[in-house]
């Protein structure tokens, strides 16, 4: 038993309630059992399991009564109409307990939103002065034989008479359910809740289903009570602009204010939502790619957006080379850079991928590899293309990108490190990780193969994968003069459009 108690203590962190409970001690120098502490023992472990069932019940803050069935179907909010009324178990706690009170029981207090859980006794009471009412879990209490024999004792200790034990009547309204408990009681039976969404400052951000487009602007209305920082609420539209890498939106609730600021991974980014790509899902993503970097690397960031990856690297120290084609987006990384004090060398262009590879890429990749041969030392060269719905139609680019430049003996040689790509994708296929292989191959040839690692970052929508072909770029690929031609691609990302929702 000592052995499960010690364990136990062993596996709480120190921060955690039952990691402070002393552990007591029950063996003699000769290791038999004392019996008194044996029991002792025996009501650390009580504890134990007392709080951990308590932790898992705090996890869910249900509330225990659901709103009125009238509002079912509503599609213009009627706050007034959510309205209901339950009985919870109270307790009178004195006065002088109720820290002890709080501290010991907190667990078991009841938990609805907008409700405090400790209320004035009504002034005929006779305990109105010298106690309060402590409201209790109903799911837990309804009688005085609910209680455990250890929390009997608890009370005890702390002058809290169990026979008091009274129901105390709540009138439940709109405020006191959460999002997702007013969506299950307002939309239809059987509709799949809506309560996930995306916020990105002080936007909140929706991918609604036909079945819901009804109750569209009572969504967005109950979002903005039920969260505070929250001042707009958008739906995303069906129709993709690959060109931007934005889509079309409308305005659900709220200001019509899509000018943000978010956090990511300890920066802060400003940006125009309705204009520009920010996925508030890729963080872990971006701080893969930054954490893979050392401060003597390279990066060209081809689709750079607004900078999460451009932003955080050049801070670091990374050489950076950041584009994109959408101007909006240029201009706030541009701002990003600015509003971060980053003082490392970043250059920003505003340019179509293909033609920030075949001239700014290539001319900075030359003097690079030059300079490493040049000083004898090594740099390694990072390139990220993070444009899922087109990347790999753009790793033609490097195909013979190198093969007209004059005097190219500089590129085998030892000091040269070839370039390592990141190219992101969508994929609906069965096998999606045999696809992107596939896609990847058929612009570059098998001699990549060899480095080639497909990795899945996040499933988008049903049966639909983002994925990352992380290779190593081979001088073949970069010398091959024939290939240039035969797979030279569309002029500009902006003739290619997807309609179909990302």
């Amino acid at each position: 038993m000592r052995v499960i108690a010690q364990r136990v203590a062993l596996f709480l962190s120190p921060s955690c309630a039952i990691g402070k409970l002393k552990l007591p001690r029950v063996l003699n120098s000769d290791d038999t059992v004392v019996t008194h502490e044996t029991k002792e023992l025996k009501s650390f472990i009580q504890r134990v399991c007392y709080i951990f069932r308590h932790a898992f019940i705090m996890s869910d803050s249900k509330c225990p009564v659901p709103p009125p069935s009238i509002v079912r179907g509503m599609t213009i909010l009627d706050r007034s109409a959510f309205k209901a009324y339950m009985n919870v178990p109270g307790l009178p706690v004195p006065v002088k307990s109720i820290n002890a009170f709080n501290k010991k029981f907190k667990a078991s207090l009841c938990k609805i939103t907008k409700l405090k859980p400790i209320v004035l006794l009504a002034e005929s009471d006779e305990l109105h002065q010298t106690h309060r009412l402590f409201l209790l879990d109903p799911n837990l209490y309804k009688t005085q034989n609910d209680f455990s024999s250890l929390q009997q004792d608890m009370l005890k200790e702390i002058g809290v008479d169990i026979r008091s034990l009274r129901l105390y009547p709540l009138e439940l309204g709109y405020d006191n359910w959460n999002v997702s408990e007013i969506m299950e009681a307002v939309l239809p039976e059987g509709t799949s809740n809506i309560s996930g969404f995306s916020t990105i400052g002080h936007i909140a951000h929706f991918n609604l289903k036909p079945e819901v487009l009804k109750y569209k602007h009572l969504i967005g209305q109950v979002v903005m009570d039920k969260n505070t920082v929250v001042k707009t609420v958008v739906n995303k539209l069906s129709i993709i602009d690959n060109t931007f890498r934005n889509f079309q939106m409308e305005l659900l609730a709220g200001e019509e204010n899509y000018i943000t600021r978010v956090k990511e991974n300890g920066l802060t980014f400003e940006f125009d939502f309705s204009k520009v790509y920010w996925n508030p899902r890729l963080g872990t993503e971006h701080m893969r790619i930054i954490d893979s970097l050392g401060c003597e690397d390279v990066l060209y960031d081809v689709f750079a957006g607004v900078g999460p990856f451009s932003v955080p690297a050049a801070k670091k120290g990374v050489t950076v080379l950041a584009n994109d084609l959408n101007s909006h987006s240029y201009k706030s990384l541009q701002n990003n850079v600015k509003l971060n004090k980053v003082k490392g060398s970043i250059e920003c262009y505003n340019l179509d991928g293909r033609e920030f590879i075949k001239t700014v890429v290539k001319d900075h990749l030359c003097k690079t590899w030059k300079k490493c041969v040049d000083n004898e030392t090594k740099t390694n060269i990072v390139l990220t293309m993070n444009l899922p719905a087109l990347a790999v139609e753009f790793l033609d680019s490097f195909v013979g990108l190198l093969a007209d430049v004059e005097d190219h003996d500089f590129i085998v040689s030892e000091w040269v490190t070839m370039p390592k790509v990141n190219c992101y994708g969508f994929s609906k296929s069965d096998d999606p990780k045999k696809d992107m292989t596939d896609r990847v191959v058929a612009v570059l040839g098998s001699g990549i193969l060899h480095s080639l690692n497909i990795r899945r970052v996040r499933n988008v929508a049903p049966n639909k994968d983002m994925l990352c072909a992380t290779f190593t770029l081979n001088r073949d690929v970069l010398l091959d003069q024939q290939h240039q031609v035969l797979h030279e691609g569309p002029p500009a990302k902006q003739l290619k459009m997807e309609k179909a929702a990302v």
